[in-house]
Protein backbone atom coordinates (compact mmCIF):
# COMPACT_ATOMS: atom_id res chain seq x y z
CA UNK A 1 0.00 0.00 0.00
CA UNK A 2 2.82 2.36 0.88
CA UNK A 3 4.57 1.70 -2.44
CA UNK A 4 1.39 2.41 -4.39
CA UNK A 5 0.64 5.55 -2.39
CA UNK A 6 4.08 7.06 -2.89
CA UNK A 7 4.07 6.10 -6.58
CA UNK A 8 0.73 7.76 -7.26
CA UNK A 9 1.31 10.77 -5.00
CA UNK A 10 5.03 11.32 -5.31
CA UNK A 11 4.97 14.76 -3.65
CA UNK A 12 3.19 13.42 -0.59
CA UNK A 13 5.11 12.99 2.63
CA UNK A 14 4.11 9.99 4.73
CA UNK A 15 4.79 9.73 8.44
CA UNK A 16 4.87 6.29 9.99
CA UNK A 17 4.95 6.03 13.75
CA UNK A 18 5.85 3.25 16.11
CA UNK A 19 3.25 1.57 18.23
CA UNK A 20 2.79 2.99 21.67
CA UNK A 21 4.37 0.77 24.31
CA UNK A 22 2.47 -2.19 25.65
CA UNK A 23 3.08 -4.52 28.51
CA UNK A 24 3.66 -8.21 27.96
CA UNK A 25 2.53 -10.45 26.41
CA UNK A 26 1.67 -8.02 23.58
CA UNK A 27 4.70 -5.80 24.17
CA UNK A 28 7.17 -8.01 22.31
CA UNK A 29 4.84 -8.36 19.33
CA UNK A 30 4.25 -4.61 19.19
CA UNK A 31 8.00 -4.02 19.28
CA UNK A 32 8.45 -6.40 16.31
CA UNK A 33 5.76 -4.56 14.34
CA UNK A 34 7.46 -1.26 15.15
CA UNK A 35 10.75 -2.59 13.74
CA UNK A 36 8.98 -3.50 10.48
CA UNK A 37 7.35 -0.08 10.31
CA UNK A 38 10.71 1.63 10.84
CA UNK A 39 12.26 -0.30 7.93
CA UNK A 40 9.75 1.29 5.53
CA UNK A 41 11.09 4.80 6.08
CA UNK A 42 13.41 6.25 3.46
CA UNK A 43 13.63 9.75 5.01
CA UNK A 44 12.81 11.27 1.62
CA UNK A 45 9.10 10.70 1.25
CA UNK A 46 8.44 8.23 4.05
CA UNK A 47 9.47 9.26 7.54
CA UNK A 48 9.47 7.35 10.80
CA UNK A 49 8.85 8.75 14.26
CA UNK A 50 9.55 6.77 17.42
CA UNK A 51 6.61 7.09 19.77
CA UNK A 52 7.65 4.17 21.95
CA UNK A 53 10.68 5.68 23.67
CA UNK A 54 9.05 8.88 24.99
CA UNK A 55 6.41 6.79 26.76
CA UNK A 56 8.74 4.49 28.69
CA UNK A 57 11.40 4.85 31.33
CA UNK A 58 15.01 3.86 30.46
CA UNK A 59 14.36 0.39 31.89
CA UNK A 60 11.51 -0.08 29.37
CA UNK A 61 8.55 0.15 31.74
CA UNK A 62 5.64 2.35 30.77
CA UNK A 63 5.38 5.79 32.30
CA UNK A 64 2.22 5.13 34.29
CA UNK A 65 1.17 8.79 34.33
CA UNK A 66 0.63 8.48 30.56
CA UNK A 67 -1.61 5.43 30.74
CA UNK A 68 -4.81 5.05 32.71
CA UNK A 69 -4.44 1.27 33.01
CA UNK A 70 -1.27 0.37 31.06
CA UNK A 71 -3.35 0.33 27.85
CA UNK A 72 -5.68 3.31 27.66
CA UNK A 73 -4.16 6.73 27.24
CA UNK A 74 -4.35 9.57 29.72
CA UNK A 75 -4.74 13.19 28.57
CA UNK A 76 -1.01 13.75 29.25
CA UNK A 77 -0.19 11.45 26.31
CA UNK A 78 -1.22 14.07 23.78
CA UNK A 79 1.25 16.58 25.18
CA UNK A 80 4.07 14.03 24.86
CA UNK A 81 2.86 13.16 21.33
CA UNK A 82 2.97 16.82 20.33
CA UNK A 83 6.48 17.26 21.74
CA UNK A 84 7.63 14.11 19.95
CA UNK A 85 6.10 14.94 16.58
CA UNK A 86 6.74 18.69 16.43
CA UNK A 87 10.38 18.57 15.22
CA UNK A 88 9.51 16.26 12.33
CA UNK A 89 6.38 18.21 11.40
CA UNK A 90 8.33 21.46 11.42
CA UNK A 91 11.01 19.90 9.20
CA UNK A 92 8.45 18.76 6.65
Amino acid sequence: MLTELTAKLSDTKVILTSNLPRTEPQGSKCKQVTELIQQSADNKTVFYEDLWTPYVFPNGTQKSVLFVDLLHLSPKVYEVWQQSMEPLLNKL
